[in-house]
Formats: C-alpha cells, sequence, structure tokens
C-alpha cells in the first residue's frame, strides 16, 4: 500500500476562471425555511450577483457582533427587489455603519460576547466558539460508557475466556473463513511449523540471539521469503542499540532491546493460554464486537513482530488472504516491512514506539480491557435533503492533537484497512497513532478492510509513546504514562476510524453522491446504538479529515462532520492544523446557522447549488470557496457592481 503523504499538504491552485456575471432570478420560496416570498423577491438559494474573484471576498474584516437579544427563531423575510442591504432578511446583522459600504460578502465574525477569545499573539491557545471544557465528555456518561463500546446483539469477550479456561475448550487446529489463523493452527494435518516457531521463539528467550541472527531464526518459518524480505532496518537499528548498551546510554534511556526480546518470545510462547479460544474476524456487512485483554494484545503483537502469522504478509490490494475460492481482504499484520531499510529514521523510531511498548509488558494493567467494534448504517437509509436536526455546540481550534483529546469520541482519519502504512513507510496523522498506542495495530489481525457505510470503534486503548514531529519528522522522545481512568476494567478513551475517499481531481468531490458517502461516513462513525438519549453523547474530536494525500477540500470536509454530528447529536472539537483562515470560517458559518436555527437539510440544499455551479463551470470552484458561498447565499447580500464584472 502506497505511504500517505502529509495531511497538511495545500492543494495545489489552478488558474482562475474568467469572471461571470450572473444574472439574480426570482422563486416563490426561501430555501432557509420555506417562507413564501412576494412575486417580486429574490430568492436564497438561487444564484445572485457572485464575485468571481475571492481576492475581494474578505478585505475590511469587521469585528462586528451581533446583539444578544436576537431571536433565535425569527422567520426569513423576502428581500425587496430594490433592496441594496442583508438588513432586509436579518435585521439584526452588522449593519452599513458597520462594515462601511459593503462590496462584498460580510467577513463579521458572528460570536457570541462570551465566545469571544482574547487575541493575544500567541495562536497556538486560541479557539473559537465554545470552551473545551463545556463539552459533554465519556466520563459524563457513566456505565452508558460500556454500553457506546460493544454490539449488544453481536459481542464477544475474549477476554473473559483466558479468566476460565477450565470451562472453554480448545480452539480448533485448523484454519476457516470466521476465525483468525493462529500460528499454531496445523496446515494439511502437519504442526511442524509451529515446532520451528516455539523452537526460534526459545532462542530467543534464552537471549542467544543478536542483529542477523534473528532474521535468519524469522526466516526459519517463513522460506518462501527468503529472496522476497528486507531486514536492513531491523539489522542497522539493533546494531545501533548494541552499540548504545556497549557505551552504557541504555542505562538511562531504559530501553535495553536484548532484555526487551526475550520477554516478547516468552509472552509468544504462552498464546495458547493467553487466547484460549478462537478469535472471530470482524467481516464487512456484520455489526459486531470482540473484547481482549491487554495482555492478550501483547501477546498477539509479539507474534506479529516474530512474523509468525501464516499467509498475512500480502499487500490486501494485490493479493488477498485466502481460503480456497473464497478470499478476505485484510491487512497485513506480520511485522516484515517494517524491517525493511525505507527510510532510516523513520524506521528507527518507529521500532522505538514498538520497544517501548513491549518494555511495559511487566508494569501494564494486563487484565484491562480494549475493545473492537464494527459498526455500519443501511446503504441508502438515509435522506440529508429532510434533516430538520440544528447544529450542535462547536468549539474550534488551529492546533491541538486529536489523540490526547481524552474522553471525546476521536476521530482517526483512517485508510481502509485500518492502520494504514504503519508496518511501512506510512507516518501520517493514523500511523503516528497507532505507533503512539501501539495496542491499536492488532486490529489489523481481525478486522476485514472496511465498506463505504461502515466504521470501526476502539475502546480503551492507552498511549504509550511520547513523539514530535510528522512524517519525515516523526520522532519518538520518550515513554509516556497514560493516566485516563477506567470504568468497568476499560479505560475511558474511544477513537473511531473512519476512511475519507480519495480525490484525484479538485472538483470529483463536488458531486453529490461524493458528498453522500462522506456524510453517511462520518454520521456512522459518530452515531451510537446504545439507546441512550444523544444528550448524553460525548463530543466528537476531529479535524481535516480526508485533506492531505487523498485531496479533500477542507471547507466541504468540515462542513460535512459539522452536518453528521449535528444528526448524529454529538458537539464537535475541531483543530485546524495551524489553518487560521479555516478556523475564523468555520466559527462565522456555525455561529450563523446556529443563531438563526438553519437545518442540516438547508444546508444540505445549498451544498447542491454550490456543486451545480462547480459543475456547470470548475472555475467557481477556486474563484469562490463554499463557506463564502454559503454565507452569501444565506445572507444575500447584493454586491456592487465593480466586484462582479
Amino acid at each position: 500500500m502506497a505511504s500517505r503523504s502529509s495531511s497538511e499538504d495545500e492543494q495545489s491552485s489552478l488558474p482562475r476562471s474568467s469572471k461571470d456575471e450572473v444574472a439574480r432570478t426570482r422563486q416563490d420560496t426561501c430555501n432557509v425555511c420555506d417562507h413564501k416570498t412576494d412575486a417580486g423577491s429574490s430568492v436564497l438559494k438561487n444564484e445572485r450577483l457572485l464575485p468571481s474573484d475571492d481576492s475581494k471576498l474578505y478585505e475590511g474584516k469587521s469585528r462586528a457582533l451581533l446583539s444578544k437579544d436576537v431571536t433565535q427563531s425569527s422567520k426569513c423575510r423576502s428581500l425587496p427587489e430594490s433592496s441594496t442591504s442583508s438588513q432586509a432578511l436579518y435585521p439584526s446583522l452588522p449593519t452599513d455603519r458597520d462594515h462601511g459600504t459593503f462590496k462584498s460578502t460580510p467577513s463579521a465574525s458572528y460570536r457570541k460576547e462570551e465566545d469571544m477569545v482574547v487575541d493575544d499573539g500567541d495562536d497556538r491557545g486560541q479557539f473559537l466558539g465554545i470552551s473545551q471544557d463545556k463539552l459533554k465528555k465519556l466520563e459524563d456518561c457513566n456505565q452508558h460508557f460500556l454500553d457506546m463500546a460493544i454490539c449488544r446483539s453481536n459481542h464477544f469477550d475474549i477476554a473473559e475466556t483466558e479468566k476460565a479456561q477450565r470451562n472453554v475448550s480448545l480452539p480448533a487446529r485448523s484454519a476457516d473463513q470466521k476465525h483468525v489463523n493462529m500460528p499454531f493452527y496445523q496446515k494439511r494435518g502437519s504442526d511442524e511449523r509451529w515446532k520451528v516457531i516455539k523452537e526460534a521463539l526459545r532462542r530467543v528467550k534464552e537471549g542467544c540471539v543478536l542483529d542477523d541472527q534473528l532474521k535468519e531464526l524469522i526466516l526459519r518459518y517463513n522460506g518462501s521469503y527468503r529472496s522476497k524480505w528486507d531486514f536492513d532496518g531491523l539489522t542497522f537499528f539493533c546494531r545501533e542499540m548494541m552499540e548504545k548498551y556497549s557505551a552504557h546510554q541504555t542505562k538511562t534511556d531504559s530501553l535495553d532491546i536484548f532484555t526487551i526480546l526475550p520477554k516478547m518470545a516468552e509472552l509468544a510462547l504462552s498464546v495458547e493460554s493467553i487466547v484460549p479460544t478462537q478469535i472471530p474476524f470482524l467481516k464487512r456487512r456484520q455489526d459486531q464486537s470482540i473484547a481482549l485483554s491487554k495482555r492478550q494484545i501483547a501477546c498477539l503483537l509479539a507474534h506479529a513482530f516474530f512474523c509468525t502469522y501464516p499467509m498475512r504478509n500480502a499487500d490486501p490490494v494485490r493479493e488477498r488472504h485466502s481460503f480456497g475460492s473464497d478470499s478476505l481482504p485484510l491487512p497485513t499484520i506480520n511485522f516484515s516491512s517494517m524491517f525493511k531499510f525505507n527510510n532510516l529514521e523513520t524506521t528507527r523510531n518507529k521500532l522505538l514506539c514498538i520497544f517501548n511498548y513491549f518494555r511495559r509488558i511487566d508494569t501494564m494493567d494486563a487484565d484491562k480491557k480494549v475493545i473492537f467494534k464494527r459498526q455500519s448504517i443501511k446503504p441508502g437509509s438515509f435522506k440529508w435533503k429532510e434533516s430538520r436536526k440544528r447544529f450542535t455546540q462547536l468549539h474550534v481550534a488551529m492546533y491541538g492533537q486529536i489523540e490526547k483529546q481524552k474522553g471525546f469520541l476521536q476521530v482517526d482519519f483512517a485508510n481502509k484497512f485500518v492502520g494504514g502504512g504503519v508496518l511501512g513507510r506510512g507516518c501520517v496523522q493514523e500511523e503516528i497513532w497507532f505507533l503512539a498506542s501501539p495496542e491499536l495495530i492488532v486490529s489489523r489481525l481481525f478486522t476485514e478492510g472496511l465498506e463505504p457505510n461502515e466504521v470501526l470503534i476502539i475502546t480503551g486503548s492507552e498511549i504509550y509513546n511520547e513523539y514530535k514531529g510528522y512524517s519525515n519528522t516523526f520522532e519518538w522522545t520518550g515513554n509516556f504514562v497514560d493516566q485516563t481512568q477506567s470504568v468497568g476494567g476499560v479505560k475511558v478513551s474511544q477513537m473511531v476510524a473512519m476512511d475519507a475517499k480519495k480525490y484525484y481531481q479538485d472538483d470529483n468531490q463536488f458531486n453529490m453522491d461524493e458528498v453522500d458517502r462522506e456524510l453517511n461516513k462520518a454520521y456512522c462513525g459518530f452515531y451510537s446504538d446504545c439507546g441512550k438519549g444523544v444528550d448524553q453523547l460525548p463530543a466528537v474530536a476531529t479535524g481535516n479529515w480526508g485533506c492531505g494525500a487523498f485531496n479533500g477540500d477542507r471547507h466541504l470536509k468540515s462542513l460535512i462532520q459539522m452536518m453528521a454530528a449535528a444528526e448524529a447529536g454529538r458537539d464537535i472539537c475541531y483543530f485546524t492544523h495551524g489553518d487560521k483562515e479555516l478556523m475564523q470560517k468555520m466559527h462565522e458559518v456555525h455561529s450563523f446557522f446556529t443563531l438563526h436555527n438553519i437545518t442540516v437539510g438547508n444546508v444540505y440544499e445549498i451544498i447542491g447549488n454550490y456543486v451545480a455551479r462547480v459543475k456547470s463551470n470548475v472555475g467557481f470552484l477556486y474563484s469562490t470557496k463554499l463557506y463564502d458561498y454559503i454565507l452569501m447565499t444565506f445572507v444575500g447580500v447584493k454586491f456592487s457592481q465593480e466586484t462582479s464584472v
């Protein structure tokens, strides 16, 4: 699988189209609230005089505020034909006296006074909207937290089988289509491979393995890959750590891999007692969940490090995990691809994360559980145009690490094969998260590729590694002790892996089928089937989902997530990754929506109008951004002829 570049790369600019003069049209109904207009009035939902050069859109930005006595549910009034001001539509909006002469869309930040943030010159702490501490968190949900974590109709608690081994039958020692093919399973009636694996692990446990010897031991039971696998990255790393050991440097950083490896091998040798039952696949088109103990996860990951899983080495795009005529779309799980000499520093820092995780084996709370839940919605079951849901609360900030926002539903910008390139070259949002919390990697063992209407929700994982940087600058900086509290033996943390669609041309995503796909994916990730009221759901922590190598439009993707969160009944905590303009635009548009009771369905229709404009003239996409178009459409400003010519 190709690695993804930084998710914050800016899209390349295309030449602007020539300026078009758009005629104002007349209709009978206002798009905002279905209020009937006079025959001579203009309509918000259709085109009006729009500027074709967005460089003039936000000149002279105003700081005017809406008065606090705005009537939240005021009816939309028709805009007289002769009106040259937005006051005829929304009299509470800033007047021409506040702005000077209106020659472009109003750029005032529609903030409530209590939401104002003083700009102290340090952008890193700046936010707009509601304060983070006012957003609902997982700990506010009490026992409902566990209800949200599992699929009540199809849940497998494998962690409990370890505690009750006497009452559990040993797993079948052969592979099938419903369960993970474990290293000790028989192949064609023979367990010869498992004997070779155990002998290799015993050698590692005894501590008599150094650099190239580890490679040779792994290849003993993976002979068909001898000419294909490259262990240069692992060999270089081991030699570097050996030099540090000789120089007594490991005594200060407490990361002596030659004492960690034997512990990993000992754990792997105990797999038959630690995981005494079969692990079901989280299969496509099936809502189900499984719970594993942290000890079980560490054991399974130790086997992944030693590359013991049969038939799990191929890229899922090129080759499927096959059983006869059927195939299962599963990602790789063996660590062989991480051992390559891809990028020296990236490989080194990834391995430091992995070894630091295994260093914690003796101190981790091994009986605590991590729950993996596959969730879906029925395709075609949702009509966004008909939604009457109002927008929920928004906190938007320039900076913040989503994986550190404990207490919220944290969004993983996932690949359809969860974990993306974590075991290969990849080192962006998802991969870094899986390295900071290696427990997440085990999801690749049993999770089939996600369908457009599916997500994976992981509850109870914790952070083990501190880091800095991104992509080629990623660097492990040390151990991290996660102080997150637990409820019912599960850490109060929850993330959702949801994959955005990749677009090779900017305008391809401006198609209502594509908009529906992303809306449904985000809603699938945000909604809860726990049977509790939506007022008890924690907020979503997210950011520029699918806006890097996948080429998503930041305006569209952020708006889609606000709409999905509103439909699911969750507040949203959004980080723009340093994009100050996006932060301001999101808050401006969101404040307008909430102050005037704009519904999700209303916004969906406006997106449809914007899409139609882009289809008729792709240059419109670059001359007028989506949030600018929304404000122009809803506010109904009549632009001067100077900006429309």
